[in-house]
């Protein structure tokens, strides 16, 4: 299991936790709650995520979160995460991936799960039911 060690005087290079951005409000939240425990984060569009792990001088990071945005998982023109680069850094360096509403659903979808439309807005504490597991 991995263990993210609390750097103060951290960069955003060598960035233990990433934000990807997928249009959320809450993502400088995110970020202010990290840098609060004292680890350093880096906030990114999810297509600059190859290019900052790709190459192998950054430190791969300890945790990524997938930001929520105003998107559909059902609109072609949504905006995409690089679903195998998660997976292989999930895999291959035990990174965490935190989908977080939108993040969550475009993560669920590109694993092969369905994302259902709820008869209301899910705002706040929503009970979760998994089948098939």
């Amino acid at each position: 299991m991995s263990t993210i060690h609390r750097f103060y005087w951290g960069t955003r290079i060598g960035a233990q936790v990433v934000i990807l951005e997928c249009g959320s409000k809450s993502t400088p939240l995110i970020a202010g709650v990290c840098r609060e425990l004292g680890v350093c984060t880096d906030t990114m569009h999810p297509a600059d995520l190859m290019g900052r792990t790709g190459d192998g001088r950054i430190p791969i990071p300890k945790a990524i979160f997938i930001s929520g945005g105003p998107d559909s998982v059902y609109d072609p023109d949504a905006l995409q995460i690089p679903y195998e680069l998660l997976m292989y850094l999930n895999r291959q360096h035990g990174t965490a991936i935190f989908g977080i509403c939108y993040g969550a659903q475009a993560l669920v979808q590109r694993a092969g799960g369905t994302v259902v439309k709820a008869d209301r807005p899910e705002v706040g504490i929503v009970e979760l039911s998994l089948t098939g597991t």
